[in-house]
């Protein structure tokens, strides 16, 4: 009798365990159409550092994680026609503020495209994707999943 209590006990906790492991998903960047993924969380920073092919000079995008979204809330640099080319006038921090689902670099660029989420940092090119661009995105997926690739 008391081994039939003691499965009374454990087969919801293991059901509810199970189940959780299932519906419960983790918010990723993907990047490309290979399913490479990176564990995010809200008010994470991502940026994305390239070559401005028509002025030869550094961009830095930088982007919060935050509710489910990619926020743009920065763009930097030393060249104010860069920077006027994107229709921004300031340099502050903030001097953006853009909801994006995603955004493609097409791999055909010769802007050496670097994405930093945390401590890595990740060459775009061809390597991400089958296709002519590469694209970068916020999504979830479940835990279970994930685990995988991480």
């Amino acid at each position: 009798m008391g081994r039939l209590k003691q499965l009374r006990y454990w087969v919801p906790i293991i059901l509810c365990w199970l189940t959780a492991r299932w519906v419960f998903h983790l918010q990723v960047v993907e990047v490309g159409e290979n399913g490479s993924y990176f564990s995010v969380k809200d008010e994470d920073i991502i940026s994305h550092e390239f070559i401005h092919s028509m002025y030869d000079v550094l961009v830095v995008e930088r982007f919060k994680v935050w509710d489910g979204s990619l926020i743009l809330f920065h763009v930097d640099s030393p060249s104010d026609a860069a920077l006027e080319y994107y229709m921004i006038e300031k340099r502050h921090e903030g001097n953006v503020n853009r909801n994006i689902s995603e955004f493609c670099i097409p791999t055909s660029s010769i802007g050496r495209h670097i994405l930093k989420i945390k401590n890595q940092s990740i060459s775009l090119g061809v390597s991400q994707t089958g296709g002519r661009r590469v694209c970068i995105r916020l999504t979830r997926l479940p835990m279970v999943y994930i685990k995988a690739y991480l």
